[in-house]
């Protein structure tokens, strides 16, 4: 495979191979490629870098453990800030990374040993907890299939039946002038069919539930 140093070389002597003719449609590319980005750079709106965002962490994961340099200022802190009232947050914390460089190691144990444990504490918390997501996510993702196939199914049995419908209508488009009439009830009263027409002499509809042309003789 030819190396990056060796890459550069050879298109550099393409290039001063190149004829007027051949670099000048390269020379008009690079021409109409700055004039499209002062376009776009005049109409661009808003930052020119967009800020990076951390991913948020779960609130519910273990929390990590503090360094032993943040439990030496965290202990060290009223000390120099009482020693120095003047002195702001930011030249406090610079004062207390150079106390931190500056002590010696037996100081500095007590810190570290309490890190390390606290960090294998942690350590050991965050694997359960990572295999726990997993385990959930694994779960989930098995369920996902059966919940989609059982809605699936329901919606194909809903389009059958709307299918279903739909041709019904289209082969008996009258079947609601059709249904079969109610059954006879005692408590309604009937009215003759001659008498009903009588009064309405364009009603070819029996009241009782029936349709004629004309009068049964």
């Amino acid at each position: 495979a030819i190396c990056k140093k060796d890459a550069i070389a050879f298109v550099a002597d393409a290039w001063r191979s190149l004829s007027e003719s051949e670099r000048h449609y390269w020379t008009e590319q690079e021409r109409n490629d700055n004039l499209r980005y002062v376009q776009e750079k005049e109409q661009h709106q808003g930052p020119w870098e967009q800020p990076k965002r951390r991913a948020k962490k779960n609130p519910l994961a273990p929390k990590r453990p503090m360094s032993a340099f943040l439990k030496y200022s965290k202990t060290r802190r009223r000390e120099v800030k009482e020693d120095n009232p003047d002195m702001s947050n930011t030249d406090i914390s610079r004062l207390l990374g150079e106390m931190w460089r500056n002590a010696s190691p037996e100081e500095r144990r007590p810190y570290r040993e309490q890190e390390e444990k606290e960090r294998a504490v942690y350590k050991a918390e965050i694997a359960k907890w990572r295999a726990d997501q997993a385990r959930i996510e694994q779960e989930r993702a098995l369920a996902m299939p059966a919940t989609s196939s059982a809605s699936s199914a329901t919606a194909e049995s809903r389009l059958d039946a709307r299918t279903d419908d739909i041709a019904y209508q289209h082969y008996h488009p009258h079947h609601q002038q059709h249904q079969h009439p109610p059954a006879y009830d005692a408590k309604i009263p009937q009215v003759p069919y001659e008498h009903a027409k009588r009064s309405n002499p364009l009603n070819h509809h029996d009241p009782n539930g029936s349709h004629f042309n004309e009068p049964h003789e």
